[in-house]
């Protein structure tokens, strides 16, 4: 019997091992697995005190305990699950920002200036090779000559390279989120 309530301890510690680590109800999951883990040891070191012709006392105070273990399994059960729903949560932000930066517009940069006539000059000789669009940062620092087109991530990365073997040895792709349209 003994080796019954050692399993059902590490049953239990076993599913708090699981949840997240750090997260307050882990901790709190841990103290309630501690409890148990005493109560467990009582209930081995009790049933061996009472007389062996009082086993009905034994089975009684058996089925008490295993009932008051089954309850706390099925809060700590709640517990798990309430996490598993917050970390879902948690996956699926991280899968929509991931699915935004995959998505989203990209467009490579040829060059870059400071002063806003050198940017138009250069924009102007690079009209003649390719279709590029002259755009600023959003803290309105630097003037970018780019591609026209925007890409994918995947098609940035590839044209950024097809760039370099054209001879644009600083050219850079960057998301539409960082650049404003200069008028």
């Amino acid at each position: 019997m003994g080796k019954k309530y050692i399993t059902i301890a590490f049953l239990l510690f076993s599913v708090i091992c699981f949840a997240q680590e750090g997260d307050k109800k882990v901790t709190e999951n841990d103290q309630k697995i501690g409890e148990l883990n005493e109560r467990l040891d009582r209930l081995i070191g009790g049933s061996a005190q009472i007389s062996g012709d009082s086993i009905s006392l034994k089975i009684d105070r058996l089925i008490s305990d295993i009932k008051e273990i089954k309850s706390e399994m099925q809060e700590l059960k709640k517990t798990v699950q309430k996490l598993d729903v917050e970390s879902q949560t948690k996956l699926n932000k991280i899968d929509n920002k991931i699915s935004e930066v995959e998505n989203g517009k990209y467009y490579v940069v040829i060059s870059s200036e400071r002063e806003l006539k050198r940017a138009k000059s250069l924009l102007k000789n690079l009209q003649k090779k390719q279709e590029v669009q002259l755009f600023q940062n959003k803290r309105k620092t630097w003037y970018h000559v780019v591609i026209a087109i925007p890409f994918s991530m995947q098609e940035a990365i590839k044209e950024n390279a097809k760039q370099h073997q054209l001879g644009y040895k600083d050219s850079w792709w960057v998301t539409s989120k960082k650049l404003v349209e200069v008028d």
